[in-house]
């Protein structure tokens, strides 16, 4: 068997959504959400984050982090930490 390791882009993104979709209902605490309120399951979403990745688009929104929250999430008896972020309004962008 011969392997493509390649990055993805904007076409994968059908591929993308179906492979993420399995993912969430077997192990929901690897993305911290359920298929059900899941948005990366949108098109839309997935478009955004195939062009650039997540982090830099919130911080280019100007989020910053400022915490994480061990053991913040739990399923099948197994603990996630969760990270925060946030936004402050008072500043302009």
């Amino acid at each position: 068997m011969q392997l493509d390791i390649r990055t993805l882009g904007v076409k994968d993104a059908r591929l993308l959504i179906a492979l993420r979709r399995e993912a969430l209902e077997t192990e929901p605490l690897a993305f911290a959400a359920s298929p059900a309120d899941d948005v990366a399951l949108v098109m839309e979403s997935v478009h955004s984050f195939l062009e650039k990745p997540a982090k830099q688009l919130y911080e280019a929104a100007g989020f910053r982090a400022w915490g994480a929250e061990p053991r913040a999430l739990r399923w099948n008896e197994r603990f996630m930490e969760e990270h925060h972020l946030a936004l402050d309004l008072s500043t302009s962008v």
